[in-house]
């Protein structure tokens, strides 16, 4: 008994051993990053605006300047020294004639946005005062080593410096670009940290799941008896599809998709159902020709909308209707109208089908040609009596063919119910609760390559292919640290970072 105990005591410290060594692999190609070509031009000194300068200029403008020779542009364009952190100074070109006043906000290293020595001038906001500045910053010195930044260059040397991760810095780009206030919400959600936790957890998870296969695979032909390893492969099993399970709920949780990228609303209907009116109220602007003539919208019309602080993307369409086909040739615009109507369909978040009191036949035969089209697809549906103050037509017939569709009876005409449909888009799409919402497509596509692995090794068999199995978690680690930003190709950064502005 002493014997076995012993055993396993030993065969679970050299477990521990691996786990180290590869937690320690990951830190090292964290540290090897640091000696990549990305750092080449780190020892540059730079400097941007950090605020826009509209035409006319505005009160305020910003000078970010951050890198080793941050000390002597400020003595050479204040005359002061570099030791206080908020003063008052007068700046100076190099020949000494008076460029502004303006406030100096002097943050040392490592305690700074970008963990380099930081100044920002704030001076009037004057583009004379801001080219004049400039040039002063780029003649401090004729050593090359002085000059303007390149988009996102700033907040690419936060990354590297370990001032912020790499979701963090996506995250921030959303929210700089968000239009809405739940945009606003998700991006600053993801930047405070939410989504770089959750892909750590599932890191660590995984790294602690292959040490302990790793373990059995150098440590395995000493052990005395098996049941270690059959432990740690039931371990490692329930270890993955738990990471397993969370990556595909986020996978198949389009929430965040939708509220960074807008929800895709799609208006199908007959034609003068009332589709046009209907986004030209949402809109509250004419979007769309209103007309009593059938078939006058041929083409798809959209009209951007915040409710409620959620982005949507109204799309009118052409009306759907049977056209003979001996008529085909007279109408192939409608007929392709037609065709785009129900394509854009294909890829809605939600439809709203408009349903005409004066023409329920029609108005049923295009909901049958919807239905049929979105068989397969999870999209919700909305029924909408569009001409509520003409008729109180219930539509059963529409009911009975969808009933787990929502029915709203409207007036786009006069506004009637149109706050309330909105309300009732919104709650079809369950965008309620944002933490750790995945938005990014960048991400997504990771996520869903990480799927793929752990499955296949979820089918291997870990007790004759175990080396195997361990493959596909390596190659699973490797595309969750291109999420976390560990061991990042170059072109994947410059793409990422060249999306932000010079001053950030």
């Amino acid at each position: 008994m002493s014997d076995i105990s012993t055993t396993h005591e030993w065969w679970w410290a050299n477990m521990l051993l691996i786990f180290t060594l590869i937690q320690c692999s990951v830190v090292g190609f964290r540290i090897n990053s640091l000696n990549s070509p990305l750092f080449k031009r780190q020892t540059d000194t730079i400097y941007g605006l950090a605020s826009s300068i509209p035409p006319g200029g505005c009160g305020i403008a910003i000078v970010r300047v951050s890198g080793p020779k941050v000390g002597l542009i400020f003595n050479r364009i204040t005359g002061d020294s570099f030791n206080k952190k908020l003063l008052y100074k007068r700046l100076f070109s190099i020949e000494n004639e008076p460029i502004d006043d303006a406030i100096c906000l002097l943050f040392p290293s490592p305690k700074s946005y970008t963990g380099e020595d930081v100044i920002e001038f704030h001076t009037h906001g004057s583009r004379a005062v801001i080219n004049a500045l400039f040039d002063a910053i780029s003649r401090v010195d004729d050593s090359g080593t002085i000059r303007i930044a390149d988009r996102g260059e700033f907040i690419r040397r936060a990354f590297y410096n370990g001032k912020v991760k790499l979701s963090q810095v996506e995250a921030i780009g959303d929210l700089i670009a968000a239009n809405t206030q739940e945009q606003r919400k998700l991006a600053f959600s993801a930047m405070s940290g939410s989504l770089y936790n959750l892909y750590k957890k599932w890191s660590d998870n995984l790294i602690y799941a292959l040490s302990n296969l790793e373990a059995c695979i150098d440590f395995g032909e000493e052990s005395s008896s098996d049941f270690q390893l059959l432990d740690t492969i039931k371990y490692a099993k329930t270890i993955v599809c738990e990471v397993l399970k969370e990556i595909t709920s986020k996978i198949n949780d389009r929430r965040g998709h939708i509220i960074r990228n807008s929800a895709n609303v799609i208006i199908l209907g007959t034609p003068n159902s009332g589709k046009s009116t209907l986004i030209n109220s949402i809109s509250q602007e004419t979007i769309s020709i209103v007309s009593n003539l059938a078939g006058t919208t041929r083409d798809l019309v959209t009209a951007h909308v915040d409710i409620d602080g959620f982005p949507f993307t109204f799309t009118d369409t052409a009306g759907i209707r049977h056209i003979d086909n001996h008529l085909l040739t007279h109408n192939s615009i409608e007929a392709e109208g037609i065709s785009r109507a129900l394509n854009a369909a294909l890829n809605a978040d939600c439809i709203l089908q408009l349903l005409d009191p004066n023409n329920e036949i029609e108005s049923l035969l295009a909901l049958n040609k919807t239905l049929e089209m979105i068989k397969d697809k999870p999209i919700p549906l909305i029924l909408c009596h569009g001409k509520s103050d003409l008729t109180h037509n219930d539509f059963n017939d529409a009911k009975l063919k969808c009933p787990n569709a929502k029915f709203i009876k409207i007036s786009p005409l006069n506004g009637s119910n149109i706050a309330e449909l909105g309300r009732i888009i919104r709650d079809s799409l369950d965008l309620n609760g944002i933490d750790s919402l995945v938005s990014s497509h960048r991400h997504i596509e990771h996520l869903k390559a990480i799927k793929v692995t752990l499955e296949q090794f979820l089918d291997v068999d870990l007790n004759s292919n175990i080396e195997i199995a361990t493959e596909y978690l390596r190659t699973s680690l490797t595309n969750m640290d291109a999420i976390i930003g560990i061991n990042v190709q170059e072109s994947v950064l410059d793409k990422i970072f060249s999306s932000f502005c010079i001053g950030k």
